[in-house]
């Protein structure tokens, strides 16, 4: 399920000294490593997620420095029902800049445009 960006919580997000814009958004993703000669697959869920980056919930956090590509999985099922779709990919490479025990920080090598859209009332 993707959680909705309210004007309410949006105001907390613009009082943060940050680069880039955090989005508390848990997507699915599959991060692959692309550094050295093995396929090292995680499976994961995003915890948080900004133009620059994203932190990734994993008991697997790969080391510092390792350059990854990210797929997002962005559920649209009810965008095109009648086509069949059910989810979008979005990928991105980047490279792991922070690990915790819940899991590894993602920095993007390219800057993403994420924009809010709000629901009218």
């Amino acid at each position: 399920m993707i959680q909705l960006c309210t004007q309410a919580n949006w105001n907390s997000v613009m009082n943060e000294k940050r680069k880039f814009r955090r989005y508390d958004l848990q997507l699915p993703s599959h991060i692959y490593k692309l550094d050295g000669g093995q396929d090292e697959h995680i499976a994961s869920k995003t915890c948080n997620i900004s133009s620059g980056g994203a932190f990734f919930f994993t008991n697997n956090a790969l080391d510092v420095g390792t350059k990854v590509e990210i797929e997002l999985l962005l559920p649209i099922k009810n965008l095109y029902p009648s086509e069949g779709y059910t989810a979008s990919i979005v990928k991105s490479t980047g490279y792991v800049v922070r690990t915790e025990t819940k899991g590894m920080a993602v920095a993007f090598e390219a800057a993403n445009i994420i924009n809010p859209v709000f629901a009218s009332s």
